[in-house]
């Protein structure tokens, strides 16, 4: 398997490293790997469900979360395993230590059926200070996230 990197739908390091909005440019499969490409304005990007999940923490969208993953979704962390969609979801939406946090992505790179993010958790809905720094590695199939890795650095 070889990765690609690619920038977020919406945003490209500057040469500070602080996200910048980048408007109309979504992911498309290009030969087998993911490509950016410019959009027209009247098209707004479709967002991966990568993207998906972390906009559904974050804002607290239990039923877009559970759309996302599938039946048999599976996180691995390194406090605690999730197996299955329905403890996974149960557990952000009733048990979450933190849930008014916002992850700001800083990298991805991406093939056909793997993602990796490496990014930030801030507290206070991303006006606070950093809580920890991660690394997350997502299976997707068929258009569901079925794994889950997360790596604390």
């Amino acid at each position: 398997m070889e990765l690609q990197r690619i920038p977020s739908n919406d945003e490209t390091p500057t040469s500070t490293n602080r996200p910048q909005k980048v408007p109309n440019v979504r992911r498309v499969p290009a030969s087998g790997r993911h490509a950016i490409v410019s959009m027209p304005s009247n098209h707004p990007p479709t967002p991966t469900p990568v993207e998906r999940y972390y906009d559904a923490l974050d804002h607290h969208e239990y039923d877009t979360l559970e759309s996302i993953l599938s039946q048999s979704f599976v996180q691995e962390r390194p406090d605690r395993r999730f197996e299955g969609r329905d403890a996974f979801v149960r557990f952000m939406r009733e048990e979450r230590p933190s849930p008014d946090t916002a992850h700001v992505i800083d990298d991805s790179i991406s093939d056909e059926d793997t993602v990796v993010v490496e990014g930030r958790v801030l507290e206070d809905g991303g006006d606070g200070d950093v809580l920890f720094a991660f690394v997350d590695t997502f299976t997707i199939e068929n258009g569901s996230i079925v794994h889950l890795e997360t790596r604390l650095r």
